[in-house]
């Protein structure tokens, strides 16, 4: 009889798949985040107040001015890649989730600006005018981008990116070293280079 134990046919037929969704999380997660650098880095709005006898006042706001919270999120889009390498099962299924509600939160704040959310270029304008700007007048006087649209595909990559952690990270490689170990056991010498050199024979000569 045989010692050895059976090889899990099924895990490493499955590797090929976690393979490939490990990957399609990380390449989400470079363009999710590079989507959002970019977004949040660029020009959202420009208003332009004209005063009778007075030199226009122009107020240009990027995403990070209009979205303050959300700019942060490029840099967790960015932790996250190295948290999805270092950590395994239970850091994982956390970092998935935080991906879901971080690129939530995205998607949010990119539909509210596009549905005519206004409030913070309305505060920024008053601010650098020194006194309160009618709502109504600040949106008049206000031309939008669209670079909000960009921050709102790099939110849908992050959410995509935690959905499939959660869905697959258990049957990742990495996660399951039953996976790997199998396939290695079943083609792996009965006895090591070291143990062969002990007993006086040559690990390099084909038996």
């Amino acid at each position: 009889m045989s010692d050895s134990q059976p090889v899990d046919n099924s895990a490493v037929q499955d590797l090929p798949k976690a393979n490939l969704s490990y990957r399609l999380v990380l390449i989400l997660l470079m363009v999710g985040a590079g989507a959002l650098f970019l977004g949040y880095g660029r020009t959202w709005s420009t208003t332009t107040l004209a005063e009778t006898g007075l030199p226009s006042l122009v107020v240009e706001l990027s995403g990070r001015d209009v979205q303050p919270a959300g700019s942060a999120t490029a840099i967790v889009a960015l932790a996250a890649i190295a948290g999805l390498v270092a950590t395994r099962r239970i850091g994982r299924l956390l970092s998935g989730g935080a991906l879901v509600i971080i690129g939530g939160v995205d998607v949010l704040l990119a539909l509210r600006f596009a549905g005519g959310d206004r409030s913070a270029i309305v505060t920024a304008v008053s601010e650098r005018a020194g006194q309160d700007i009618d709502p109504s007048r600040v949106a008049a006087a206000t031309e939008t981008t669209w670079w909000w649209a960009v921050t709102g595909v790099g939110g849908m990559c992050l959410v995509a990116a935690g959905v499939i952690t959660l869905v697959t990270s258990a049957r990742w490689p990495s996660l399951g070293s039953r996976y790997e170990g199998g396939a290695a056991k079943a083609d792996a010498p009965a006895t090591s280079a070291w143990d062969q050199l002990d007993q006086g024979m040559d690990p390099t000569v084909e038996l």
